[in-house]
């Protein structure tokens, strides 16, 4: 089925920062090799993909599902 894009890159953001925070309060328990990491995905919007391969998808199949579905379950 078609994806659905649930508030786009701020979104994408917001929840990255929440579950930082909820999960390392501590900052300095990552290198800065891997902040490198976070920061370069940070900056990735990716928010266009989906309309770039809208015609790749079928319009049968399961209801599409949000990329953050997969870690609430």
């Amino acid at each position: 089925m078609l994806p659905v894009n649930s508030g786009g890159h701020t979104a994408y953001q917001t929840f990255v920062l929440e579950n930082l925070r909820k999960y390392y309060p501590d900052p300095s328990v990552f290198a800065k090799s891997t902040w490198d990491i976070i920061e370069r995905f940070w900056n990735l919007d990716l928010s266009y993909t989906d309309e770039l391969l809208r015609s790749k998808y079928s319009v049968f199949g399961p209801k599409p599902r949000t990329p953050n579905f997969y870690f609430n379950l």
